[in-house]
């Protein structure tokens, strides 16, 4: 990302990919999220492929969900 050539390039890059997903509806973007998470088995290296296949599965494995 230009600008950022610092520790701060991935997470700002990460935040600003998932940002762009926030307009989904909650319970398709989770259940998108859900569907791929549970298919990958423990241990394994997963490539999303597309914008939505790399920063929402990011956002939803690397965060805790507060109710």
């Amino acid at each position: 990302m230009p600008g950022y050539t610092n520790v701060l390039n991935v997470p700002v890059h990460e935040t600003r990919g998932a940002y762009e997903f926030c307009d989904w509806e909650p319970g398709l973007l989770e259940r998108y999220a859900n569907g791929i998470l549970g298919s990958i088995p423990s241990g394994s290296v997963y490539f999303g492929g597309t914008d939505p296949g790399r920063f929402v599965i990011t956002m939803f494995h690397d965060t805790t969900k507060i109710s």
